[in-house]
């Protein structure tokens, strides 16, 4: 066992653009590769992680110029099911479910093979641990690593995967408390059940993810505690101004699970920024340590304190940080 890792996060920042076509996108995520591994001290276990919803805009890959002009998120979702209205109305028929889970069931599977395979090629290329952000799809069979993309039930979650250094999938994690955007009021997904949530022993040391809201949930974290994870993992997407009321209130996710109880010995904690049709997102990722006693860094308008690492300092733009620790 290595003495020493690498932890690293992407600040992603949305290019509606790169949608248009799909290589735009894994061009994106390449790079994004490409400058964590002139960061990081060469040779060690390395832990990347990208925020929730990265998978989201592959419902349309390569449909985003019919798209383009559309207000807001919901009038996307539309347009989408109106030019897919058979095979949407045939899922919607057979399985009972919402038009928006219509939807992403009868896009799905192009969606997850291009969200996998890309994963799964930027792991093996770079032979580091990948949280491939979240994925909105289907549940879908993990075997041996690999995935069957027949899915297992018609319902939608919004789920969380980790790939290995040889490109296989070690985990899957789906959102268990959803936002009111992700519930009855916009997407219509599925929630995850927290007594199902894993936790995956790696040669950076034992992961467990808790998928944005979920940070914030006692019953979640107390779940990966008990499976005794060492490094958690929150991939995110905050809709909202990044106001101080909005940063003291995201101190209570996975900064307060490992500064404020020690609950575990490090997490990450991505963020998406840019905008999706009306929904613009901010954030500050960061880096946290039980260990950082010293008050050096924190969110931008409430003041450094202890555990912070390494934290991005701007909301609205895209940036990387790695660092080298102890083995935990």
């Amino acid at each position: 066992m290595a003495d020493q890792i690498n932890l690293a996060v992407v600040q992603y920042c949305w290019r509606i653009e790169e949608f248009l076509e799909p290589q735009q996108w894994v061009a994106h995520l390449t790079a994004c590769m490409e400058d964590v591994v002139a960061r990081a001290a060469p040779g060690l276990p390395t832990l990347v992680a990208f925020p929730e919803d990265l998978g989201l805009p592959l419902i349309a890959a390569g449909e985003y110029a019919a798209l383009i002009g559309s207000a807001t998120m919901q009038e996307a979702l539309t347009r989408e099911i109106q030019r897919h209205r058979f095979a949407v109305s045939a899922a919607r028929l057979r399985f009972r479910l919402s038009w928006p889970e219509a939807l992403w069931y009868a896009r799905s599977k192009g969606a997850a093979q291009l969200y996998f395979s890309t994963f799964s090629r930027l792991a093996a290329r770079y032979h580091m641990y990948v949280l491939g952000g979240s994925f909105e799809g289907p549940r879908y069979l993990l075997q041996g690593g690999r995935v069957s993309l027949r899915p297992v039930d018609p319902h939608i979650y919004n789920t969380a995967y980790l790939f290995g250094p040889d490109g296989s999938i070690l985990g899957a994690w789906p959102k268990c408390f959803l936002t009111p955007l992700e519930d009855r009021e916009g997407l219509q997904l599925h929630a995850g059940d927290p007594s199902q949530l894993s936790v995956v022993d790696t040669e950076v040391g034992r992961i467990g993810v808790a998928v944005c809201l979920d940070a914030f949930q006692e019953t979640i974290l107390a779940r990966l505690a008990t499976l005794r994870a060492d490094i958690l993992v929150q991939p995110s997407a905050n809709p909202a101004p990044w106001t101080p009321a909005q940063q003291q209130e995201w101190s209570e996710g996975s900064w307060r699970a490992v500064a404020g109880t020690g609950t575990f010995a490090y997490a990450l904690n991505p963020m998406m920024c840019g905008s999706l049709f009306d929904l613009d997102f901010f954030g500050q990722s960061a880096i946290f340590s039980r260990s950082a006693v010293t008050s050096e860094k924190g969110y931008r308008d409430i003041g450094a304190r202890k555990g912070f690492l390494r934290v991005v300092p701007e909301s609205d733009r895209e940036g990387i940080l790695v660092v080298t620790l102890p083995h935990p």
